[in-house]
C-alpha cells in the first residue's frame, strides 16, 4: 500500500514538474471540464462491472481505465469538431484545440494512476 501511494505521489509530482517547466500551470488547472469529463467517464464505466466478480477491484480499475480512454477519445473528437466548426474564427481554434488535447492528457494521466494501483494490487495477491 505504501509503495502504491509513493508511486502515485511520484507520478503526480513528475507530471506537475513538467507542467511547471512549461509555465502553463494556469492552463492545466484552470480547465475543470476536461478532467471531470474523463474522470466521470471512467467512474461510470467502473460501476458497470458486475459485483459478482472474483477480483472486483481489479476489474473495476480496468473498466475505469477503459472508460477514461473512451472519454478522452470522445473529448478529442468534440474538440476537433469544434475546431472544424470555427475555421472562420481563428480565436476559437485555440480553446477547441486545448479541449481536444487536455482530454487526451487527463485520460493518459488517470490511466497511468489506475495502472499503478492495479500493478500494486496484483503483485500482493
Amino acid at each position: 500500500m505504501i509503495k502504491t501511494v509513493i508511486s502515485c505521489i511520484g507520478a503526480v509530482a513528475l507530471i506537475l514538474f513538467a507542467i511547471i517547466q512549461t509555465d502553463q500551470l494556469a492552463m492545466f488547472f484552470g480547465d475543470f471540464f476536461s478532467p471531470f469529463f474523463v474522470f466521470l467517464g471512467g467512474v461510470f464505466m467502473a460501476f458497470s462491472v458486475s459485483a459478482h466478480r472474483e477480483s472486483l477491484l481489479i476489474e473495476r480499475l480496468e473498466a475505469f481505465r477503459t472508460g477514461c480512454t473512451l472519454s478522452g477519445a470522445m473529448g478529442t473528437l468534440i474538440g476537433l469538431v469544434a475546431i472544424m466548426a470555427n475555421m472562420d474564427n481563428p480565436k476559437m481554434i485555440g480553446p477547441a484545440l486545448a479541449l481536444a488535447l487536455l482530454t487526451l492528457f487527463w485520460a493518459a494521466y488517470f490511466n497511468y494512476l489506475a495502472k499503478l494501483v492495479i500493478i500494486s494490487k496484483s503483485s500482493v495477491g
